[in-house]
């Protein structure tokens, strides 16, 4: 498991970036994809820990099984979207603004 603490002191370090740098800085934006990362993480160790214990005491034929590997697949489904979507904004924002690059980047 990812040890607690870390989350407290990403929260702290996001704190004191508002405080002394603004809301609008970088650094501020870094803390908030550091605090993101570390949700994630823990929601897919718990999602693949609820899997486990499901196939434990339920077997692998049980249709929880399905309600777990749809969870986990749900989640990674919304990690590579929002990594597609940051990487088109990253895109379109080196080849100009104007620039349509497809239609799920005019949602950006």
């Amino acid at each position: 498991m990812t040890n607690p603490n870390r989350g407290v002191l990403f929260v702290q370090a996001l704190g004191q970036k508002k405080r002394l740098l603004s809301e609008k800085h970088p650094l501020v934006t870094t803390s908030l994809n550091n605090i993101a990362g570390l949700c994630y993480n823990q929601v897919e160790e718990l999602l693949v820990e609820a899997l486990r214990q499901r196939k434990w005491l339920l077997g692998e034929k049980h249709p929880s099984i399905a309600t777990s590997l749809n969870s986990i697949a749900g989640l990674c489904y919304n990690q590579v979207e929002e990594l597609l979507v940051e990487a088109l904004r990253q895109r379109k924002w080196l080849l100009g603004e104007n620039i349509l690059l497809s239609p799920l980047a005019s949602t950006i």
